[in-house]
């Protein structure tokens, strides 16, 4: 018989992976982007989508209320963004 090879496993915090990083954005009078710095800005192309999300209204710690846009780049790139329309500021969070 074999030994078990495997070490003591252990439990941790939960911590994120991914925080959102803050961004620069210019947006137009409808509140979508029109060019997001990255570090330069580079303009959006085209808003391929953009969907709503409000959770954790119940919650002490606050809400999470997000704006959230997928942009196809001048450049290229594609890029989900978001706006937190509760602090009215822009942020990216990479998968």
């Amino acid at each position: 018989m074999v030994a078990n090879s495997r070490g003591k496993i252990r439990s941790g915090p939960v911590r994120p992976l991914n925080l959102p990083t803050q961004l620069e954005v210019v947006q137009g009078i409808d509140k979508k982007p029109k060019s997001i710095g990255m570090p330069l800005h580079v303009d959006v192309t085209v808003v391929l989508d953009s969907w709503h999300i409000r959770t954790r209204w119940w919650r002490e710690d606050g809400i999470i209320n997000r704006q959230y846009f997928d942009c196809l780049m001048r450049n290229g790139r594609r890029v989900t963004i978001f706006l937190d329309l509760e602090k009215d500021k822009w942020f990216q969070q990479r998968t």
